[in-house]
């Protein structure tokens, strides 16, 4: 999800870069959209999980349903994943060509399909795409 929505602002990212925006930035940027929508999920999925268990509290052996030190472990763990899992694709975006990326922005939206222009018309989908 993360590369396809880096992949979505790569003329952005382009711009910041040739713009002279540190690369660091750029990751900063990725990683802190990614870190709000993660610990988000994190906070909604605790206040689910404790509201449940006191539903499933007499299947459980040996472990309080809400036990804290569980429940922070299973945070701590979501967050590291998410933030690791962006970082992968921010760190591949920090890596673009700017030039190479400014001059793919003056293409037409379905050059970048790989479509030629014939195939293009006959698909049908006509509009503001076809430049």
């Amino acid at each position: 999800m993360t590369a396809y929505a880096i992949s979505r602002r790569r003329i952005e990212i382009g711009i910041r870069l040739a713009l002279g925006a540190p690369p660091t930035g750029v990751v900063a940027l990725v990683l802190g959209r990614v870190l709000t929508l993660v610990t988000a999920g994190v906070v909604t999925g605790g206040i689910l999980s404790l509201w449940a268990s006191g539903f499933v509290g007499g299947l459980i052996y040996g472990l309080p349903p809400r036990d804290p030190a569980t429940l922070v472990g299973a945070a701590s763990i979501l967050l590291a994943l998410g933030v690791f899992a962006a970082w992968l694709p921010a760190r591949r975006a920090v890596r673009i060509d700017p030039g190479a990326v400014l001059r793919e922005g003056s293409r037409p939206n379905w050059w970048h399909l790989g479509l030629t222009r014939r195939q293009h018309y006959l698909s049908g989908h006509h509009g503001e795409d076809d430049k």
